[in-house]
Formats: C-alpha cells, structure tokens, sequence
C-alpha cells in the first residue's frame, strides 16, 4: 500500500516547475504574426516551402520565415533562407560572413541584413507588387517600436520556375548587394 502524500509534496506536484511553465505570448509575436496572415494565400507552396506564384507571395514566405526563426546574420539564419535567394545572392552573403573580421572591430554588416536595422521590428508586410519580364520589385513596410517604420524594395528575379530575391534596396538608396561587397 502506498502511503498519502503529505500536503506539502501534494501542492508541489500541482505546480509544473518553472522551467516547464510555457512563457507567456508577446505581443511582437502576436504582432508580427498578425501582419503576415494576410500574405499566407500570396502564392502555392511548392515542396521546397517557397511561394513560386507571385512575387509578394515569396517575399512574404521570407520574411515570415525569418521572423520565425534566427533573426541574426549568421550562416545558420542564411542557410535557412536559400529557398527564397537566388543563387548569387545566397552566396555573396555566405562571402560575407566567411570574410575575416578583426575582432577589435564592429561588422561590416552590423545589424539584420533582411530589415536594415539594429534593433529587430515588430514586424514587415509585402505591399504591392510590379512585374516587368522576369523581374520584379515588391514593396515591404517594417514596424519598429515605437511606432517608426522601415521601407524596403525587395527585387526579385525569376529563376526557372520560381522567383527569388536577388536584391534589397533600403530607403536610403543603398543596396543589400553592395553592402556584400568590400570597401
């Protein structure tokens, strides 16, 4: 026969210990997650996860994923995000980030390649699209805290079948590219 628990082991085996208890939702999940449920319809996904149909679909895919997952510039984060690049692009930032770094020195890309910022935004959005050809741009708008936004043209190439980011251009003119390139 197994004897009864006392109160106090009783009350403790209610209770999940800290590190089970689930972490409450923040609301910059809630929110980025909130502004991305419009574009979940913006193309078909193919078994490789990228949204081939129209450009806002992809950039959209791509910015969801990286929302979801590692945020920061590293080779695990970039790997994560090849099915949206085209192949060049992949590879400059894989350049990037093997190219030596004096450890008495900030980056050269210091910040989130993705939204051009240091801190991360609330969240971005695809909005509208223009398609000439196998090119195309899209339009995305970041909210940052505070209530300031970030503007950002992804372009896009179509690759086979399927379009891809080859560019981001920041609303001061310069170019993800020609950040890749050394000074």
């Amino acid at each position: 026969m197994l004897a009864p628990l006392r109160e106090t082991e009783a009350e403790a085996t209610m209770k999940a210990p800290e590190y089970r208890r689930a972490p409450p939702v923040k609301a910059r999940i809630a929110l980025t997650l909130a502004s991305l449920l419009p574009f979940a319809a913006g193309g078909i996904a193919h078994a490789d996860g990228v949204e081939a149909q129209t450009p806002a679909g992809v950039v959209s895919s791509l910015y969801a994923a990286h929302f979801a997952g590692d945020m920061a510039f590293t080779h695990e984060s970039v790997a994560t995000k090849r099915p949206w690049l085209t192949p060049d692009l992949q590879s400059l930032l894989v350049g990037e980030l093997n190219r030596p770094q004096p450890e008495d020195e900030p980056p050269y890309i210091n910040g989130d390649p993705l939204t051009d910022t240091q801190d991360y935004p609330l969240g971005c959005k695809a909005d509208g699209e223009k398609v000439v050809g196998d090119t195309a741009s899209v339009n995305v708008e970041c909210t940052l805290e505070g209530g300031g936004t970030r503007r950002i043209v992804a372009l896009l190439q179509r690759v086979g079948n399927a379009w891809k980011v080859s560019d981001l251009q920041y609303e001061d003119g310069r170019t993800l590219r020609q950040l890749l390139v050394p000074p």
